[in-house]
């Protein structure tokens, strides 16, 4: 049995013109698959509707990603193996068969299991094989075959199914160009014959498919798949000159691209001599690429991380929101285990060394050397820098998000000084040298352009948001007062403790629960837990360095007041989480909360530990004001959603790909 395999991509009347000549076949003792890779809405239901009115024996495959001519391939051949077909034909969608095709083809196969390459009329000339030629990009027909330096084309191939038993499918890391010949040379290499047919032929429309493409794309394929093909085929000559034509290349092409002369095509081929040195294989991204810094997700769920976190989930579940969009995502050390990152939209690189120079990776190499470093050899469309810092060798164009809390920190005399050094320097350099800064508040907006000296025109407000609470939760036991939230001396956690004693002294069934790491320097808190729980004879006060979502939520539910009193942030999400769950808190009274918050919090004019004394005691005692924050809390939390962020930051990252 005979199965006829194709692949359509956009390109529905040539498909139907294919299958409109095999129905005319004077044997009809053959099934077809029909491959649709990704097309659009309308290609795929004009295919569709066509299937299901032909008289053929077909099938038709929706791939749900475009897989390319190798990938698109295999998933027919996948079926046809399994339907049990001896015989697998590929044809390309742009071509056409007269009605003594398949008789003409059942009458010469081979007695043996071999590749056989059909003739093929590209209406100039027909051609019967392809040439291989070392070291170049492109691989021509000929009109003859000849010997071992030619392969079976792939426009018309027809494989025994033995062959891709022994051999395997077809080489989805090609996508485009080239797999034919690694087939036809790992079939020679086995021992498979290639045999040769100048009748039947088929009328083959050249590149239809892939000249919706553009020019350039092509040029970045055939650079890119020459250096796999030679580099793992050739002879022992042309693997050892494979490096040396990869640099041979970028060489030639570099004072091209400086002096303008074919920019586009140079840096084409260019970028397809680096998609192999780095091996960035398969499809080739024709979407803007957007790249995400976010080695903060792999450690921890406080901070960056969770604003990260929050934006790409909104993402990964609204694709159809960002079309034309990819997004390569960077981390230094491991890809972290979360339910969203395997979205289609999202592609993941670690930024490791060598594997034959076995350094560790510290933070600083990662972010300020070889990210950036990778980054200019990737060339987004824009990057996205979240932790408050630009590398100095960055590439433009970039979104930096900067907040007051850094100026200060940078400042502090407690933090140490590489630290201080880091943000110094870097923070800074975002400020001057950042495309785009965003903050993630109105007040902060005003406040970092003070402090940084940056115009306002440069900024863009982006406001952080809470996920939506879970009213199922069941909520922890209390009463107990929370802070949550990395335990820095600008939050006060230390002063807290001393208000919550005073307290807790009266109010014996009152418990604290701190959640966060402690950030003091030196650090304090277990030191703090201890002495008070001593001293007030009972477990009143607990200290979690981090817990799951799912127990923080419970925690939030839970709560009777929340304390996080800051001298310095940018938003502070804790607050706006512990308002979803109907919690009020107890907040430094200042520009950014009046903004969030208005009238419905409990405001303190300083850190000291009376002052968070007295308002932590009006957060327990004045039912009427809590009432009153309960009443308003779904509404503030409305204003605060991660749709309305994530839209807002790629709204922004889109804006900024025009300058690159």
């Amino acid at each position: 049995m005979i199965t006829i395999v194709t692949v359509n991509f956009n390109n529905a009347p040539a498909t139907s013109g294919l299958l409109r000549s095999l129905e005319r076949q004077t044997n009809r003792d053959f099934d077809v698959v029909v491959v649709d890779n990704d097309s659009n809405a309308d290609d795929r239901a004009s295919i569709g509707a066509y299937a299901a009115q032909s008289p053929l024996k077909l099938d038709v495959i929706y791939s749900d990603r475009n897989r390319g001519f190798s990938g698109g391939n295999n998933l027919a051949i996948r079926k046809a193996l399994a339907q049990g077909s001896d015989w697998i034909l590929l044809i390309n969608n742009d071509t056409t068969v007269l009605p003594e095709f398949v008789a003409q083809l059942i009458a010469q196969l081979p007695t043996e299991p071999s590749v056989v390459g059909i003739a093929i009329d590209e209406g100039a000339r027909t051609v019967q094989a392809g040439e291989i030629k070392w070291l170049r990009s492109t691989l021509p027909h000929r009109a003859a075959p000849g010997g071992a330096a030619t392969y079976a084309i792939g426009a018309g191939m027809l494989v025994h199914r033995d062959v891709f038993e022994r051999i395997g499918l077809l080489d989805e890391a090609y996508f485009l160009y080239f797999e034919d010949a690694d087939f036809s040379m790992r079939a020679r290499n086995a021992g498979i014959p290639i045999v040769y047919r100048s009748q039947p032929t088929i009328a083959h429309r050249t590149s239809e498919s892939t000249s919706q493409l553009g020019n350039p794309l092509l040029l970045r394929y055939h650079a890119r798949n020459a250096i796999r093909f030679n580099g793992k085929n050739g002879p022992f000559w042309v693997r050892a000159l494979t490096p040396i034509m990869a640099i041979a290349r970028i060489a030639w092409q570099t004072p091209k691209i400086l002096l303008g002369i074919h920019r586009e095509e140079s840096r084409a081929i260019a970028l397809g001599v680096l998609d192999a040195v780095f091996g960035r294989w398969g499809r080739i991204p024709t979407e803007s690429v957007i790249a995400i810094e976010c080695e903060s997700l792999e450690d921890t769920s406080w901070g960056v991380a969770r604003m990260i976190r929050g934006a790409l989930a909104e993402v990964a579940a609204n694709p159809a929101t960002y079309p034309n969009i990819r997004f390569d995502l960077y981390f230094k050390g491991r890809v972290p285990d979360e339910p969203w990152i395997s979205a289609p939209m999202f592609r993941t690189h670690v930024v490791r060394l060598p594997k034959w120079l076995p350094v560790p990776v510290s933070f600083s190499l990662y972010y300020f050397v070889f990210l950036p470093i990778r980054l200019w050899f990737a060339r987004p469309a824009v990057t996205y820098w979240p932790n408050y810092m630009l590398p100095i060798i960055a590439p433009a164009p970039s979104l930096v998000m900067l907040t007051e809390d850094v100026w200060y920190e940078a400042r502090n005399p407690r933090r140490a000084l590489r630290y201080r050094l880091g943000y110094r320097i870097f923070a800074t350099w975002a400020a001057r040298k950042a495309t785009r800064i965003m903050a993630i508040s109105h007040a902060s907006r005003a406040r970092v352009a003070q402090l940084f000296g940056i115009a306002s025109d440069r900024i863009v407000v982006n406001e952080l948001a809470v996920d939506t609470p879970n009213r199922a939760v069941i909520p922890m036991t209390g009463p107990y007062v929370l802070f949550v939230g990395q335990a820095l001396e600008r939050r006060h956690l230390r002063e807290a403790l001393i208000a919550f004693e005073r307290i807790a002294e009266t109010r014996t069934d009152l418990r604290f629960v701190a959640i966060g790491p402690d950030k003091y320097d030196p650090p304090i808190v277990a030191d703090r837990v201890h002495a008070i729980n001593t001293r007030l004879g009972r477990p009143a006060v607990q200290h979690i360095p981090w817990v799951s979502h799912g127990d923080l939520i419970r925690f939030y539910a839970g709560a009777t007041a929340l304390v996080y009193v800051s001298d310095v942030e940018a938003f502070g999400l804790p607050p706006l989480e512990a308002l979803s769950y109907d919690v009020p808190a107890v907040l430094r009274e200042d520009p950014l909360n009046r903004e969030i918050y208005g009238e419905h919090a409990f405001y303190t004019p300083s850190g000291s530990a009376a002052d968070i004394e007295a308002a932590l005691r009006r957060a327990l005692d004045d039912d009427a004001h809590r009432k009153r924050i309960r009443a308003e809390a779904s509404r503030i939390i409305s204003r605060y959603t991660w749709k309305a962020h994530a839209q807002h930051l790629i709204a922004a990252l889109t804006e900024l790909t025009r300058h690159s």
